[in-house]
């Protein structure tokens, strides 16, 4: 493994166990405090595009009503800090659904962001952002 893998593994790990207390680990030690609101990072997800569908709309608790949603489903794997691969689905919603259909089970790469909502990473696909292949990529 190189540093730089290293390195990036370390901040990876140090980041998202850090995220949830409010706080982002710049390196391993040294850590700044920030608002969660403040914390977005553009992040490349590569993985293989399992699905696509359109989720049905309807009515939310309160009875305001909403549109149907496109989504993907990609499978990623994540890094562990000991070294082994965990396999994670992410199920996104999407602009347009047809954007990902020519890529059904192929490796792609799409810019996604990330926020902290409690304990949780939610991860979003980028305004405008379009698939491509992790060939090219």
């Amino acid at each position: 493994m190189t540093f730089f893998k290293s390195l990036l593994i370390k901040l990876k790990t140090c980041w998202m166990t850090n995220l949830w207390k409010n706080s982002i680990c710049l390196l391993p030690t040294t850590t700044m405090t920030l608002p969660v609101l403040e914390i977005y990072q553009m992040i490349k997800l590569e993985g293989i595009v399992l699905n696509v569908f359109t989720q049905q709309g309807g009515q939310n608790k309160k009875g305001e009503s909403f549109d149907d949603r496109d989504k993907v489903q990609i499978l990623g794997a994540m890094d562990l800090p000991n070294g082994d691969v965990k396999n994670e689905l992410f199920t996104l919603s999407v602009d347009d659904y047809r954007d990902f259909k020519d890529f059904l089970n192929r490796k792609i790469c799409i810019a996604v962001g990330a926020m902290a909502s409690g304990r949780n990473v939610i991860f979003y696909v980028a305004k405008g952002a379009k698939p491509i292949s992790a060939e090219f990529a």
